[in-house]
């Protein structure tokens, strides 16, 4: 460029009929000023990078992708539910069945709720490693709900995960609420695993094999915390009289999961596995205060079909069906002293499903309708049957507007029939939740 801009100058002063003497001169002139501009240029270029170095937030790739979701929910039931349960499965802790969480359960009260926030924070580590942060914040807690790392080129198609983190089990564990088709969890899942589920401190291991076709073997190592199923913490009984801790890791979790097309239907389907100690401790209770110690195993199936229905437009339908089997010992305070009854084997063999069909109609709305069902509860405590019933279901609808993939509105009813009260008679409910869901920030993609 200076070269043909120089060259220019000389023809133009040769036609001209300037003096040869008077084309150096100019040539000497400009030389100096696009010296000048060059120190100048420079000049610029070197305090831009001293101010940038003295900045903390000088390099963007070291910024984190954060993101903020708020939920809120107003219910409405045609009966009480705070002194209701699912017998065998679930206690009557007041709204939400929170056990043990100083906060109601999602949609737990009647009226306004409030249900939670979740802050997220991802971001590239280093050539190694990525990490997430989630962050569960209620009105009167701050936990953190998901903390871990994820390897980044490991080899052969081989996955690692360390940190707190919701575990792979079956489907909807995985998840969290704001992804959820419906404002609520399935009986079997709240029941079995909670509204936490199976979140846990501990290091999983994934495999994707180079098949023509999505298949993922995982095991992951857990400390085994689940207060519904699990559990690894002590219980005293009396001064005298107590259950040791579990040594940890105490949950072992092993799963398949495959995916393929057929024909123009997506399918994703799978089998999973837990197995630990299980340190079930209810002694707070005011009604029927009690522990278990034992062995606790799940087995899981799922399966989801998505079918295109135009660029737009889908419908997917997901089952579920999760079991557990509980043996060991139930411990019960004797009513007339300080004493503790003769322990008794308790066994438990019980198991659910829920089946859903969810039609998107367009880019804003969708529709999708639910069944929630205990097939199995059987309970034996010292040899007898207690004859719990498996006469538990519910059947859901709800109706969703996208205003956009930040903002969801969503109307959902629930003919619920799986509590009983105090007495033991079924209370049947109508609900009818409307929930909004609100999204702010850059948050990571959602599995499939």
């Amino acid at each position: 460029m200076q070269k043909t801009l120089l060259l220019s100058m000389a023809t133009a002063s040769l036609l001209m009929g300037g003096t040869m003497e008077d084309l150096q001169q100019q040539v000497q002139t400009q030389q100096q000023s696009i010296d000048l501009l060059k120190n100048k240029l420079e000049g610029l270029e070197q305090g831009k990078k001293k101010k940038d170095s003295s900045s903390s937030f000088a390099q963007k790739a070291f910024i984190p992708d954060i993101s903020l979701i708020g939920d809120f929910s107003y219910v409405n039931r045609s009966e009480e539910t705070e002194h209701t349960s699912m017998p065998g499965l679930t206690h009557a802790h007041g709204a939400g069945d929170s056990h043990g969480h100083d906060h109601a359960g999602l949609n737990g009260n009647e009226g306004f709720n409030l249900n939670y926030a979740e802050l997220a924070l991802q971001s590239t580590v280093d050539p190694y490693l990525d990490m997430t942060g989630i962050f569960h914040l209620t009105e009167s807690n701050f936990e953190i709900e998901e903390l871990y790392a994820n390897s980044r080129g490991l080899p052969y198609g081989l996955g690692l995960k360390v940190g707190k983190f919701f575990s792979n089990f079956g489907r909807l564990n995985a998840m969290h609420h704001h992804v959820w088709n419906f404002a609520d969890q399935p009986l079997i899942n709240n029941a079995l695993l909670g509204e936490h589920g199976i979140n846990e401190k501990g290091i999983a291991l994934n495999w994707v094999a180079p098949t023509p076709f999505y298949l993922n073997f995982g095991v992951e190592v857990l400390k085994g915390s689940n207060e519904y199923s699990f559990g690894d913490a002590a219980i005293t009984l009396t001064e005298e009289v107590g259950v040791e801790k579990v040594d940890a890791p105490n949950l072992k979790v092993a799963y398949v999961k495959v995916g393929t097309d057929i024909g123009d239907v997506a399918f994703l389907g799978g089998v999973s596995y837990a197995d630990g100690k299980a340190r079930i401790d209810h002694l707070s209770d005011e009604a029927s205060p009690h522990a278990f110690a034992g062995d606790s195993t799940l087995y899981g199936a799922d399966l989801t079909l998505k079918k295109p229905l135009s660029s737009y437009s889908d419908i997917t339908w997901t089952t579920e069906y999760i079991k557990r089997e509980l043996d060991g010992t139930q411990y019960v305070p004797n009513a007339t002293s300080d004493a503790w009854a003769k322990e008794m084997a308790l066994t438990k063999e019980q198991s659910g499903l829920y089946s859903s069909l969810i039609y998107k109609m367009d880019s804003e709305w969708r529709m999708g309708v639910r069944y929630d069902d205990i097939l199995k509860n059987d309970v034996v405590l010292n040899g007898a049957d207690r004859a719990y019933g498996d006469d538990m279901n519910r059947y859901s609808a709800m109706l969703e507007y996208n205003f956009s993939e930040f903002n969801r509105l969503r109307l959902q009813y629930n003919k619920d029939n799986s509590k009983f009260n105090e007495a033991g008679d079924k209370v049947e409910n109508d609900e009818i939740l409307l929930q909004l869901n609100l999204s702010i920030g850059s948050h990571g993609a959602h599995t499939f």
